[in-house]
C-alpha cells in the first residue's frame, strides 16, 4: 500500500491548476457514469461498459490537457528581485531557432563577465512580436510580456 499511496501523491502533484480541475471534473464525471452503467443487470456487460467510459475519460483526460499544454505554453515569470532579460523569437530565424539561441549564448556569456558578482538570467520564449500594426504597439506587446514574466528587458 505505501507504494501506491506514493504513486498517487507523486500523480496528484504534477496535476496543478487547470490540469487538476480538468481531471477532477472528468472524474467526477466518471463516477456518476459508473454508478449509472453500474445499475443494468447484465454484469459482464455492465463491466465492459464501465471499463470503456473509465477509458474514453482517461483519452479524454489526455487529450484536453494536451491541447491546453499546446494552446497555452507556460511561461515562468523571473523571480522577483532577479534581474532577467527575455528574448522574443526572432523573425526569419530557422526551424531549430538558431539566431535567438546564439544571442541568448552571448548575452548569457558577456553579462557573466561584466557582472560576476551578479546573476542576470537569460531566457528565449517562442513569442514573436509583429510590426504590422506599428512600432508602438509592438513596443506595448513587449512590454505586456515584459510585465508577465518580471524581465527586466525584453529583446
Amino acid at each position: 500500500m505505501p507504494l501506491i499511496d506514493k504513486m498517487l501523491d507523486k500523480a496528484v502533484g504534477l496535476l496543478t491548476g487547470f490540469d487538476f480541475w480538468f481531471v477532477f471534473v472528468l472524474l467526477v464525471i466518471g463516477v456518476i457514469g459508473w454508478r449509472w452503467v453500474g445499475a443494468t443487470k447484465r454484469q459482464q456487460k455492465t463491466f465492459a461498459r464501465q471499463i470503456a467510459l473509465t477509458l474514453v475519460l482517461a483519452a479524454l483526460a489526455t487529450c484536453g490537457i494536451i491541447v491546453h499544454h499546446w494552446q497555452f505554453p507556460k511561461m515562468v515569470p523571473f523571480p522577483k528581485g532577479s534581474p532577467g532579460i527575455l528574448v522574443l523569437a526572432i523573425t526569419g530565424d530557422d526551424d531549430k531557432s538558431s539566431a535567438q539561441r546564439d544571442l541568448v549564448s552571448a548575452l548569457d556569456t558577456e553579462l557573466a563577465k561584466a557582472a560576476p558578482d551578479q546573476r542576470i538570467e537569460v531566457r528565449a520564449i517562442q513569442e514573436i512580436v509583429g510590426i504590422a500594426e506599428g512600432l508602438d504597439h509592438a513596443h506595448v506587446d513587449a512590454r505586456k510580456i515584459g510585465r508577465k514574466s518580471n524581465a527586466l528587458l525584453v529583446v
